[in-house]
Parts: structure tokens; C-alpha cells; sequence
């Protein structure tokens, strides 16, 4: 038959992986499938060797071609820093030999304009907090801008940057000291006659709990303090104070309130602004939950203790704080502390204070 014939020409040329599949089919099911699997993992093995090979050239390629523009663009950019070191050192003594000082000086805290200090916030608060992880913006760096520019652009930073960021916020006892004295940027600045503000953090019970590793003695405590009152600029000077406490003790607020007494009542005669907030520490658990502020009345009281320390204020504290329904009862050290059976923090372990908690919560 014609078709019959047709047929069997073509099957003849048929290329030679049919004749390969008439093999395997001539097999029993199970391994005929078997073979038929094996021989497409080799026809796929041999594709992904060749295009393995070929991924092996492009990266190969690619990672000498980035090798070149990297030495390239460190070739760029030490041309550009010397370029702009040269050009800003000529322009800083340009501006500073033909203008006065009045004028450089407006000139300096134009430059901190809220995007520029937020822009450049990381470099600049993270120098002032002593980590060097990132390097200064080139206009407060000397070896661009000339040390007498980049002393006034300093300066002018002290001033603007307390308006949008957290720049002088020391979160240790130590820091009041460096943000006072240190001269961080190598610009020959005395931080305390352009400083204008501070917030201070402390949480009470880490400093004075000597089961805490920032355990520091009362009497060091009072000396951190004092960098406060080398301060020049005192009128005007923004000062925010926040004393937060787990284990809420009166003995320990009449130390802090008898420390920053003589330092409130200065700057308050200068025309400074004082703001000091007590906080409570217990309710949040995490390294990173803020501490609740008491209530006014609470504050109130303790403010006033501040400017009538021979007052009943003790009394008046007392009253307020217990009608603070966020503090838990655990934690009302103030009701036992003068009693003679009074277990103080130090002696309870943080799961003891925890499981405390979890009960006092949950009543």
C-alpha cells in the first residue's frame, strides 16, 4: 500500500534516538521508565554542563570588570578629594580674609539647614556619642575647609542641631562630661561656651541597684553632674531631665532630687529652661520600651521638692503616687521601705522581679 510505504520511509529516517526509545520500550514498564528518565538526565546534564561553563566565562568576566572600575573609581575619587580639599581650602581662607566675622559667622549656621543636619545626622551625632564608624562631613573637616571655618561650622552646629535631632543627649553618666569637655571634632572647640541644650536619660534603678552592671555609687553619681554648672551660656539653655524607676523608692528620688537641686536652681537664676520628668520603668519589658511619665501631680510634687526641700513634700509625693494606677504594687517600694522586714531590689534577681510582675499584672 502507498501509505504503508510512505510510512516506512519515513520512519527509516527517523535520527537515531527513536531507534534508542524502541530499545527502551522493548523493556519491561519498569525499567524501560527508568531508562527513559536516565537518558533525558543526560541529555539535561550535558545542556547544564555547557551552560555552567558559560555562567563560569561571564563571572569570570564580570568580576575583572568590576575589579577595574573599582581601582578606577578609588583613582576617581582620591582626585576629587584633593580637587575639593584644594578648592574649599582657597575658598574658606577667601571668605575668612574678606569678610567680618559677623558675616562668616551667618554664613556658618546657614549651612545647617534642617535637611543638611538630618542628612548628615549619622556622622555628626555619632561623632558627638564617640562612635567613629562614619567619617565628618567635609565642613567640619580641617583638612578641607581650614581650622578656623571648621571651628565655626562647629559651633554653629551646637546651636541648630538641638531643633531636629537628639544630638546632645547623653544615656550615660559619663557622656555629660565628654558633650561638656570634649573637643570630638579636632577643631579646637570648648563645648561648653556653644552649648544651648541637653536631654539626660537615666534610669534610677541601673545606676544605684548594685546587682546592675552600671552600678555606680551615689556619691559619683552627684559628681557626673557637675560638668553641668561649667556650662557658659546658661540663659536659654534648654535642660530636660528624665529620671525613670522600676522599683519606685522615695529614698532614692530625695538623692537625685538633692543632686540636681543646686544645678535647677542655678540655671533656673540664669534664665535657663528646666524641665525634669519622672518616669515610671516597670510596666515594658523590651530594651527598647520607653518609660511612662507619671502623672502631673506626681511631677508637680516632686518639682516643688526641688525649690521647698524643707516642705512636707514627701507626704504630698506619697499621696500622688498612690493613686497611680499604672504602677504596679510590686513595685510600690515607697510603702515598704522604711519597715523593718523591707527586702531591697538588690537582693531580687531579674526572674524573681519578673514573675513578680506577671502576678501583680494579672490580679
Amino acid at each position: 500500500m502507498p501509505q504503508l510505504n510512505v510510512l516506512e520511509t519515513a520512519l527509516g529516517k527517523l535520527p537515531r534516538r527513536l531507534n534508542e526509545f524502541q530499545d527502551i520500550l522493548s523493556l519491561p514498564f519498569d525499567s524501560a521508565s527508568r531508562s527513559i528518565i536516565k537518558y533525558e538526565e543526560l541529555l539535561a546534564s550535558d545542556g547544564i554542563h555547557k551552560l555552567s561553563a558559560h555562567m563560569n566565562v561571564l563571572r569570570k568576566a564580570y568580576t575583572e570588570k568590576s575589579a577595574r572600575n573599582r581601582a578606577l573609581d578609588l583613582r576617581l575619587e582620591a582626585v576629587i578629594r584633593q580637587y575639593s580639599r584644594v578648592w574649599n581650602i582657597a575658598f574658606a581662607t577667601y571668605t575668612t580674609s574678606s569678610l567680618p566675622q559677623e558675616l562668616c559667622d551667618l554664613i556658618y549656621a546657614e549651612i545647617w539647614t534642617e535637611g543638611y543636619i538630618l542628612g548628615t545626622c549619622h556622622m555628626m551625632v555619632g561623632t558627638l556619642q564617640g562612635l567613629n564608624n562614619w567619617p565628618v562631613p567635609h565642613v567640619v573637616d580641617a583638612s578641607f575647609v581650614g581650622r578656623e571655618v571648621a571651628l565655626g561650622v562647629v559651633a554653629a552646629y551646637y546651636v541648630a542641631a538641638p531643633h531636629f535631632v537628639a544630638a546632645f543627649d547623653p544615656c550615660q553618666l559619663h557622656q555629660i562630661a565628654c558633650l561638656v569637655y570634649d573637643d570630638v571634632f579636632k577643631v579646637g572647640l570648648k563645648p561648653e561656651t556653644v552649648l544651648r541644650a541637653m536631654n539626660i536619660k537615666l534610669k534610677m534603678d541601673c545606676l544605684v541597684l548594685k546587682n546592675e552592671p552600671d552600678y555606680t555609687p551615689l556619691e559619683e553619681i552627684s559628681i557626673s553632674f557637675l560638668p553641668l554648672l561649667d556650662i557658659k551660656r546658661q540663659e536659654g539653655f534648654k535642660l530636660n531631665i528624665e529620671l525613670s524607676q522600676r522599683h519606685i523608692r522615695i529614698s532614692i528620688w530625695r538623692e537625685f532630687i538633692d543632686m540636681l537641686r543646686p544645678i535647677v536652681l542655678r540655671f533656673e537664676s540664669m534664665g535657663a529652661n528646666v524641665d525634669i520628668m519622672w518616669s515610671y520603668d516597670g510596666r515594658g519589658g523590651g530594651l527598647f520600651d520607653d518609660p511612662i511619665p507619671f502623672g502631673k501631680e506626681v511631677q508637680s510634687a516632686a518639682r516643688h521638692s526641688i525649690q521647698q526641700p524643707r516642705s512636707d513634700w514627701e507626704e504630698h509625693l506619697i499621696q500622688h503616687l498612690d493613686r497611680e494606677p499604672m504602677v504596679l504594687d510590686y513595685h510600690r517600694d515607697y510603702r515598704r521601705e522604711n519597715s523593718a522586714g523591707y527586702v531591697s531590689p538588690d537582693a531580687i534577681t531579674d526572674d524573681e522581679d519578673e514573675s513578680d510582675d506577671l502576678s501583680s499584672s494579672s490580679l
